[in-house]
């Protein structure tokens, strides 16, 4: 009988930490983006409702656009941020443990 060889469970997930991790930073400004514009239409739809046509596509609609494109751009420099935090611990906790 023959032995196979097998990785413990966290080096196969090291394995697939950075292709985990491109996929999160392709996938999440999408759905920043996705979630942000969702919010748009729904406040556009209120203010055409609540008010008149004209308002939901006069200058209200170019400034929810400003603001569709702030907030995103917020929360993917907020999501990058994040992550450059997390690779700087991520790398001084690698430099700890190469000492011990």
């Amino acid at each position: 009988m023959t032995q196979k060889a097998v990785m413990p469970l966290p080096t196969q997930l090291l394995a697939w930490l950075p292709i985990i991790i491109g996929l999160a930073v392709l996938i999440v400004p999408i759905s920043f983006t996705f979630t942000v514009n969702v919010v748009r239409v729904m406040t556009l739809s209120l203010i055409t409702y609540h008010f008149d046509d004209a308002a939901g596509h006069g200058f209200l609609h170019g400034f929810a656009g400003m603001v569709l494109f702030l907030s995103a751009l917020m929360l993917i420099i907020g999501f990058d941020t994040a992550l450059q935090t997390f690779e700087a611990y991520r790398q001084r906790l690698g430099a700890v443990h190469k000492f011990h």
